[in-house]
């Protein structure tokens, strides 16, 4: 355990994890809600947390990337960054959380890796225009199984973060299989304002399979239609 905290803490936190370990569905719900207050007192520091995300423990570790993301601390992104990149095909289950709390860190250093993730990269030249474009080769079986694993969360990580640089990802994620991606899709272009999509998106509101996913694209082609509320008289 970090050794920024007081012994005090340290042997209930471990005491803590352990129960998380052991314990039923009611006495875990209320261990994370105990520790939700330690983070928010202040008795679980941001450099604890960081250290506690690369414990062997995988309870102890997944707590600490969720508790991270939501510290939406600047430090935060990077130390989660790294996780993804160091786990991103040896531990599928992992990375899923690692990038879900990318997307409550609400920071867009994390967007980059989220596409490649998706199978859109950027050179040096275009990183620095904020550019990406499809991957041309052809990827490994392996390389696929990971898009298909992490194309619903990545997905839900990009429409959080709310950076323009992604649409390139959710134009290509309109149409894929799963409904659920579709639907974090649409969100992301609303959340970017990507107004280029608003006819797509009308096309989607009539012939897209699945009833909520329609029902999204009408409300994204009526919010993006709507004037700002500074502008309505």
């Amino acid at each position: 355990m970090p050794a920024r905290m007081t012994e005090e803490v340290l042997k209930e936190l471990d005491q803590m994890m352990d129960r998380l370990n052991k314990g039923d569905v009611d006495e875990r719900q209320l261990i994370t809600t105990r520790l939700i207050d330690y983070e928010k007192s202040g008795k679980i520091t941001v450099a604890a947390l960081l250290e506690m995300a690369d414990e062997g423990n995988p309870t102890m570790a997944m707590y600490a990337v969720v508790a991270l993301g939501r510290s939406k601390h600047p430090a935060a992104a990077q130390k989660l960054i790294d996780l993804a990149e160091e786990y991103r095909t040896r531990h599928p289950m992992f990375t899923e959380t690692v990038v879900d709390a990318l997307g409550e860190t609400g920071d867009k250093a994390a967007t980059p890796l989220l596409m490649e993730f998706l199978g859109i990269k950027s050179g040096w030249k275009s990183k620095l225009l904020g550019k990406f474009s499809l991957k041309k080769e052809e990827p490994s079986e392996e390389e696929k199984g990971f898009r298909t694993y992490i194309a619903l969360p990545a997905m839900r990580a990009l429409a959080k973060l709310a950076d323009p640089r992604a649409a390139e990802a959710f134009s290509a994620y309109l149409e894929h299989e799963d409904s659920l991606v579709r639907w974090h899709a649409v969100q992301g272009i609303v959340a970017c304002g990507l107004t280029d999509f608003i006819g797509r998106l009308a096309r989607m509101g009539q012939s897209d399979p699945d009833a909520l996913v329609r029902e999204a694209a009408q409300i994204a082609v009526e919010r993006m239609q709507s004037p700002p509320p500074q502008m309505v008289n």
